[in-house]
């Protein structure tokens, strides 16, 4: 059974190939503070796969199946990837009422 995932990130970079287009997408971590306010505490970063038509910059709501990769780094130490097979991509339009996102 797959992991399904939904996160709202930005697109950071789009890679587009013979057999589909990959999408660089990083998703900021937020939490709240105690006195209320969110703050961001770090960023996850995906690849994800998906049908052609976003761009660069574009802010996107992802739905999709999270699939990990383990690979060796150039350096030769061991790496782990994060892939979502995109189920749906679409806009994302924000409002106060996303907060914190």
């Amino acid at each position: 059974m797959a992991i399904q995932i939904e996160f709202v990130g930005y697109i950071n970079e789009v890679k587009k190939f013979e057999w589909g287009t990959v999408y660089d997408i990083s998703h900021a971590q937020r939490k709240q503070s105690e006195n209320g306010k969110w703050e961001t505490d770090g960023y996850d970063y995906f690849s994800v796969i998906g049908d052609p038509g976003f761009e660069k910059d574009q802010r996107v709501a992802v739905k999709g199946r999270l699939k990990t990769k383990r690979y060796e780094k150039r350096n030769g130490e061991k790496g782990l990837s994060l892939e979502v097979r995109a189920d749906s991509i679409e806009l994302f339009k924000s409002s106060k009422a996303d907060a914190p996102f």
